[in-house]
């Protein structure tokens, strides 16, 4: 436990020095890495959180700015057909992503439970105002359990928003806390039950939101106030971790595919959010390599993984850290539509495909972010593995995307696939779409060749 809590506290100095470094006094906002000219939500309110951490007066002065200047981001006009959500950063001029609400609630929450002793009461107050706008969007957005890391995110609001504004009361003179705490609860087990239909989460195997799910799951085990929600979260937080540890290959440190939603991290086997929850458990340096393949890892979020308590347990983390190869693990994540994934690995590679396209909803919307067959493998140069997955592309945007944004090289075909252990035979065709093309064609993708690799297509 030891040296978890030196590299905990590893990750936070690192955590806390680059959002330092983002801060712009002028606006009281952090800004975007990647774009300096934007100033975003969520990197202000997790600097938020380490300055209120630290205590001063200054740094909780500044603290107090920060909250502030997230909370004009909300759209209070009433009506609009986003009342109460969040625009992402400070230059958007109107909520772009309907998710925003979700994220920016993770914050406020966190920081009413965690620091309200150091707010002033006013700018407590109007936190619990904007939570109480947010989760009536929440209400009204009433995402499909299918979309797993919102539904997590909106159940872990209601309930714990819920419970912040229990002294609150509707027009009819309802506990307004109380339908919300209710309201999370039910949406808690109707995930559970749609879940049990297949087996495994809806959203499988993502190496970006399965670190999302976790953090959110252990965040209402540890402060929900009702010990049966408390005992629900902890179930499924041990439900995801399985997951996890079913498709991890711990010599490649990576996460076997297939993955439902990836960007260029889970493709190329970059770093990013669960490989840092990861190396904060058990230390793997391989989980925080850099990588050629891309042009930055993934990680981010850094404070917040320090600070999260997390409920792994035992039996899985000798899972994570070691398989008896070779391992094979099948799963139903789709039991309506027949989605089925397999992951076959040993000591040298690990293989995963998925039956059919992955999608989301009562009528599901295919995901192009999605790595529907996924091979990684030991290579003997750095950074000591390669990766080989396909997409389907129209009007060569390959040869753009990877270039300017490679977490956009998304998949534009309609994908079948079926996988024997070893073996996978997979097959794309058009989806349908209200615009023509000028070509199409499958892109494979190869990243780990050097001159000393060989590449077989049957027996040439």
């Amino acid at each position: 436990m030891h040296d978890e809590d030196d590299r905990a506290q590893q990750l936070y100095d690192e955590g806390a020095a680059i959002l330092a470094a983002l801060w712009d006094d002028s606006v009281s906002m952090t800004r975007v890495p990647e774009h300096p000219e934007h100033h975003a939500a969520r990197g202000t309110l997790a600097y938020a959180a380490v300055l209120m951490r630290d205590g001063s007066d200054t740094a909780i002065e500044r603290a107090a700015r920060a909250i502030r200047a997230v909370l004009l981001l909300q759209e209070r006009r009433p009506d609009d057909a986003h009342a109460g959500n969040f625009r992402w950063t400070l230059e958007e001029e109107t909520v772009s992503d309907v998710n925003g609400v979700e994220f920016t609630l993770d914050y406020l929450v966190s920081l009413l439970l965690t620091f309200e002793s150091r707010l002033a009461s006013d700018l407590a107050v109007d936190m619990r105002d904007a939570i109480a706008r947010g989760l009536e969007e929440i209400d009204r957005l009433a995402v499909h359990v299918s979309y797993t890391n919102i539904a997590l995110s909106d159940i872990c609001n209601s309930i714990l928003g819920g419970e912040l504004l229990a002294d609150r009361t509707d027009d009819e003179g309802s506990s307004f806390g109380a339908e919300f705490v209710e309201r999370g609860e039910r949406r808690l087990d109707e995930w559970f039950a749609f879940t049990a239909l297949s087996g495994a989460p809806h959203e499988f195997n993502s190496p970006t939101y399965l670190g999302v799910d976790i953090a959110r799951m252990a965040t209402l085990a540890e402060h929900a106030s009702g010990p049966d929600i408390a005992l629900k979260a902890r179930i499924a937080e041990e439900l995801l971790w399985l997951h996890v540890a079913a498709h991890y290959h711990p010599a490649l440190a990576q996460l076997g595919g297939p993955h439902s939603r990836a960007y260029f991290d889970g493709a190329s086997g970059a770093g990013g959010l669960l490989k840092l929850r990861l190396w904060r458990m058990f230390g793997d340096p391989s989980l925080r390599r850099t990588t050629p393949y891309a042009p930055r890892t993934r990680e981010e979020g850094h404070t917040e993984i320090a600070t999260d308590v997390l409920h792994c347990p035992d039996y899985l983390l000798a899972l994570l850290r070691e398989k008896r190869m070779p391992f094979e693990v099948r799963e139903t994540t789709d039991s309506v539509r027949g989605l089925d994934i397999a992951t076959y690995m040993t000591d040298g590679y690990v293989l995963g495909t998925a039956s059919r396209t992955y999608g989301v909803g009562d009528t599901p919307e295919p995901w192009p972010a999605f790595n529907s067959t996924l091979l990684y493998f030991r290579t003997h140069g750095t950074p000591g593995y390669g990766s080989l997955f396909a997409r389907y592309i129209s009007d060569d945007r390959d040869r753009i995307d990877v270039e300017t944004r490679p977490e956009d090289l998304w998949d534009e075909g309609t994908f079948v696939g079926a996988q024997h252990r070893n073996r996978a035979i997979v097959a794309y065709g058009l989806t349908p779409r209200m615009r023509a093309a000028r070509s199409y064609k499958l892109s494979l993708r190869m990243f780990g060749i050097d001159d000393e690799t060989a590449v077989y297509v049957g027996e040439r």
